[in-house]
């Protein structure tokens, strides 16, 4: 009997014990959640029925801020029974301004010292750079040849193809082999911010990547990789990366990048320390977003060229559509627009391009952040968006609705969940979905003769207490584990 009653006890406490430290590291470390909305997407994929599941590291704020970017968990400041995930693109004590799909700031007086030790641009909105491993995690496919198919006719349907009888090149099987014939691929679109949802396409994105496997097959061969751009400041921006294998002839053409501008007319260039070898395949990326180039060569840094810091280095003419991408291998030297190719023998596959995200002011016609006017960002306080920004509700749209009663007491919620039919107020909870309510979650029904005033009002930010976590690894379904970035 004594035996039994000691196992017994020995159990429970192993129990006990797992269960506490299973509820610590709950409240304290890590939490699991499911993403329920597409609003983070290409980021997190959001289902009520099959979302991401994330693991979100709670411990994270405990030892430091958030930062600008970060994937972050919080209490929905209109309804603290729901915890939404967003990207904080805001800070405390800043002027934020959202001007032609870019994140713009200026830091609090203080700060303006450490930004620039020039007098002149210390009152300047700064570009907000997105650091790589988070660019990307958002890039959108704008046309990726491999899941189109790869035939000749899905390159044709997006590419302006040159003819046939002036360059020897094949395309199919998702592989393009041009030689030894000079060619030049062109991509004709103008890039939108079209989502997968079928939501957005109203903007011009210049912010793209070009990524591609390229194999050179020649010693005399060089590939050219052109993005383009066009701002009413400095007018054409034309970015070319240059690509030659080894070093066997000395009068081959050096591996570098060029960037010129067409207003007043200059060139700028800078050798890529990378020597491509002959017959072996490469993954090119080369990417332009927040006024920076990259280049990348299987997944390595070998360029970072910062060409506009300022909001007065970059301002774009959205009137002028220009081709996004091209491959070039010409070798005549006419300005082509964005394009990719080679004046000899190479080899391309696997061949992407995608965009950036489009960071929208007032997407819908109503909301805060305005086009081009700046907000200031309160102490204590942060601004957050979805990375599907034309299908987020985050700090541009949400709207409280005060009710203030004759007795004094004030009733907050969610402006969605409010309903006047003349007669009496319904602040109402969609059970299906366990949202709304007031901000407490609790549902009311309220006699006009009993109110004193309502007020509408928009809701731009989030307290810094609301934050408590940080979005760490996206664990299931299997295809899609990820860290987040």
């Amino acid at each position: 009997m004594y035996k039994s009653l000691e196992w017994f006890r020995s159990n429970i406490e192993v129990f006990l014990i797992a269960f506490i430290m299973a509820m610590l590291i709950r409240c304290f470390t890590v939490e699991v959640f499911k993403i329920p909305t597409g609003s983070m997407e290409p980021t997190l994929h959001g289902s009520y029925t099959d979302g991401d599941r994330i693991i979100a590291n709670k411990f994270r704020y405990y030892y430091s801020k958030p930062a600008r970017f970060d994937v972050a968990l919080f209490k929905f400041p209109l309804d603290k029974t729901k915890n939404f995930v967003k990207r904080i693109v805001g800070l405390p004590d800043e002027e934020l301004m959202i001007k032609e799909g870019n994140i713009y700031y200026r830091p609090k007086e203080q700060d303006k010292t450490a930004v620039s030790p020039d007098t002149k641009c210390r009152d300047k909105f700064l570009i907000a750079k997105k650091p790589l491993d988070v660019q990307e995690s958002i890039w959108i496919d704008v046309f990726d040849w491999k899941t189109n198919g790869g035939t000749f006719e899905a390159l044709a349907a997006k590419w302006e193809m040159p003819d046939r009888q002036k360059a020897d090149y094949l395309a199919d099987n998702g592989m393009l082999t041009i030689g030894p014939k000079p060619a030049e691929f062109v991509y004709r679109e103008t890039i939108k911010d079209k989502y997968p949802n079928d939501s957005g396409g109203r903007n011009n994105v210049q912010d793209i990547k070009f990524a591609a496997r390229c194999r050179l097959m020649t010693e005399d061969t060089e590939l050219r990789i052109k993005l383009k751009s066009v701002s009413e400041q400095s007018g054409i921006n034309e970015f070319t990366v240059r690509i030659a294998p080894g070093k066997s002839e000395t009068t081959r053409v050096e591996n570098t990048f060029e960037h010129k501008i067409s207003s007043p007319l200059t060139v700028k260039t800078i050798p890529l320390k990378f020597d491509f070898a002959l017959n072996k395949d490469y993954l090119v990326e080369f990417m332009n977003f927040d006024g920076s180039v990259y280049v990348t060569v299987d997944n390595t840094v070998i360029l970072k060229y910062d060409y506009a810091n300022f909001l007065g280095d970059m301002s774009f003419g959205w009137a002028i559509p220009v081709e996004q991408v091209s491959l070039d291998t010409t070798g005549n030297g006419k300005p082509v627009p964005n394009a990719f190719g080679t004046n000899r023998g190479i080899v391309i596959s696997d061949l992407k391009i995608s965009r950036d995200i489009y960071y929208a002011s007032n997407y819908n016609g109503r909301g805060t952040f305005e086009e081009g006017k700046p907000e200031l960002v309160p102490p204590g306080k942060y601004v957050v968006m979805g990375d599907n920004v034309p299908n987020s509700k985050d700090s541009r749209l949400w709207r409280v609705k005060k009710v203030i009663l004759k007795n004094g007491t004030v009733i907050e919620c969610d402006g969605d969940y409010f309903r006047d039919d003349g007669r009496e107020i319904q602040i109402f909870r969609d059970e299906s979905q366990n949202r709304g309510g007031d901000i407490w979650g609790i549902p009311h029904t309220l006699k006009m003769e009993d109110i004193l005033d309502i007020k509408e009002e928009y809701y731009k930010f989030i307290d810094a207490d609301e934050v408590f976590g940080k979005a760490v690894m996206v664990y299931w379904p299997p295809k899609r584990w990820k860290f987040i970035r």
